[in-house]
């Protein structure tokens, strides 16, 4: 930049831009919407300052859970982690991750997760020590997931007899499998166990 006078003398000077208009990306883990089976999760925020670089300002790092402030969290230049040493509740949290660069832009994040390490339920029939009858007798694995349930996984049901795998014998429905043998069994002691994943 430059102005003259009316004496023709001329002034000048110039000044340098730093453009910087991008806040610091942050990277939750766990991510959102994600179901945990462990009450003791490690959550963790990795950022960074997008260019052109203006770097993050030591301090600036804040989280909170389920909407109170989270000030437990080791904080080094380019995250942030925390391991609960108090489980966390079953069922549905948010955590809220935010950090600033030099230039006063904010990055923030928010994650939901699910922590449900309730097991699913299986029942069977006939039942553990039963005596039974017929040789060709409908076997049937009933199961739930207790609350805070995060639903079944019917894809992943299996059922074995004598530690034969017969899963692919089974009519799986939603609430319980049921199959009846096609070769009647000869007189002797079974063993049958299923299980399931939420």
């Amino acid at each position: 930049m430059r102005a003259a006078d009316a004496a023709a003398n001329v002034g000048a000077t110039s000044a340098s831009l730093f453009v910087d208009p991008r806040a610091p990306t942050i990277l939750a883990t766990p991510s959102d919407n994600t179901t945990l089976n462990v009450v003791t999760p490690t959550l963790s925020a990795g950022f960074q300052d997008p260019p052109p670089f203006s770097a993050i300002v030591s301090g600036s790092f804040a989280a909170t859970i389920d909407g109170l402030p989270a000030t437990d969290f080791v904080v080094t230049s380019s995250g942030a982690t925390f391991t609960p040493t108090i489980p966390f509740s079953q069922g549905a949290h948010v955590v809220t991750y935010t950090v600033s660069d030099a230039n006063g832009n904010t990055g923030s994040v928010t994650a939901r997760f699910f922590v449900d390490s309730v097991l699913p339920v299986v029942t069977l029939s006939p039942a553990d020590t039963s005596i039974i009858t017929t040789n060709r007798p409908l076997l049937r694995a009933s199961f739930s997931d207790p609350d805070p349930s995060s639903s079944l996984d019917l894809s992943t049901f299996h059922a074995e007899l004598n530690a034969q795998d017969i899963s692919s014998s089974f009519t799986v429905g939603a609430n319980e499998a049921t199959f009846i043998l096609n070769a009647p069994l000869p007189d002797q002691q079974f063993q049958l166990t299923a299980r399931i994943f939420d």
